[in-house]
This record gives structure tokens, sequence and C-alpha cells, in this order.
């Protein structure tokens, strides 16, 4: 379920990788960003404000890593905190590694080669995991809110206050 316009911003040096990628994306109705480096990548990733980023984790200069230690750590990069980076390497993967980029916020880790059929389900499955996750942060914002405003209520009660179940039995 692809919604309209969804802009996906691939960071990756292979330049075949990147090509084969979009034309994938793009067939399934995805648009495409390009970005050759990690340094492009991160320029690229405030001007074009992707929804979703797939960052080449083994990249010259300035690996997949440090970008998105940049992404989410940089005060610069603060308006693309919260887009969702899918890791892609070629690299031999192993559990830490995978744990370790995953308890840091990536939002999935996928090796190299992949299917096109298998690239889709990710991207999907983090679309909608991200939609829970924004979600979940509205609703902890309503209730810390709604805390909040009723310990205000109770603050200001000089003498107390009485309520009633739906039966009307004093609680």
């Amino acid at each position: 379920m692809i919604e309209a316009h969804q802009k996906i911003m691939i960071i990756d040096d292979d330049a075949t990788v990147r090509s084969m990628v979009k034309i994938q994306l793009q067939s399934a109705g995805y648009e495409i960003v390009e970005a050759a480096s990690g340094i492009e990548g991160l320029s690229k990733a405030l001007s074009e404000n992707p929804d979703l980023i797939l960052l080449d984790y083994l990249m010259p200069e300035m690996d997949g890593g440090w970008v998105f230690h940049e992404l989410v750590s940089n005060p610069k990069y603060s308006a693309c905190k919260h887009i969702p980076v899918i890791i892609i390497t070629a690299k031999e993967s192993d559990h830490t590694s995978k744990t370790r980029f995953i308890e840091d916020g990536v939002s999935a880790y996928l090796q190299k080669p992949f299917g096109l059929q298998e690239l889709l389900n990710v991207i999907e499955n983090v679309f909608i995991l991200h939609d829970v996750k924004l979600k979940n942060l509205q609703l902890q914002t309503e209730i810390q809110q709604t805390k909040t405003y009723l310990e205000s209520v109770f603050d200001a009660t000089p003498v107390g206050i009485i309520t009633v179940d739906p039966h009307g039995i004093i609680q």
C-alpha cells in the first residue's frame, strides 16, 4: 500500500546498485532521490526531505554508520532525525552489528544481494511501523498533557474531589 509520492532516498556509492534499486522502486510507485556518497546523502536529506532512506553501510569517506549517526545526533540534521533508515550492506552480517544498529534506531537491516519483493516488503513494513511509532508518540504527548492538566486541577482543589462510577457509587 504505497501512499502517493512517497519519496525514498538511496545513498550508495555503487551506481549499478542505485540504478537497479531506483528502477525497481519507481516501478512500484515510489519517487526516488539518489546520492553517491554519505556527504551528498546528508545534504540531500535536508533539501529533499525523503520519507525513507536506504543507506549503504560500506562507502568510502563516510560510511553508512557515520551517516546514520549524523542524521540522529547532529543538530544540523534535526529535521531528518525521524526519517526511517534501512541499512543495506554487502558486508558479512553479524548479530552484534545488526543488534547495535536496531538499538540505535535503524528501522531495518538488509543484506545484499536482495530480491525486489524482499526489498518492497521491508520498505512497506518500515513505513507501517513508522506510522505506528508516530501515532504512539502523539498518544504519549496527549497522555502527558492530560496528566499535567489533571494534576493542576487536583492541586487547585482546596478540599477534595469526589468521583462516582457509572452506577453512581462514590469512589
